[in-house]
């Protein structure tokens, strides 16, 4: 009778360990989960970052154009 009782504390103290243990890995996929969620809308836009270079390029090349003729235009100013 008492090793049956023995047997059943060491059950129950077992099963709360492994409730306890369960519950702990639901709580760190849960934060898991919504940590993906957050990275998955952070890099939705991921792709239009593609053609950014190209862009600045021949914004910067617009630029130094201007640049120039504002450049020969002030110089012609400055002659006269």
């Amino acid at each position: 009778m008492v090793l049956a009782l023995v047997v059943i504390l060491v059950v129950i103290v077992l099963l709360s360990f492994l409730v306890s243990l369960v519950r702990d890995i639901d709580e760190g996929v849960c934060r898991l989960w919504d940590v993906t969620k957050l990275l998955a809308t952070n890099t939705t836009g991921m792709y239009q970052l593609a053609g950014t270079a190209s862009v600045l390029r021949a914004l910067r090349e617009e630029c130094l154009r201007q640049e120039k003729m504002l450049t020969e235009r002030n110089g012609m100013a400055a002659q006269r």
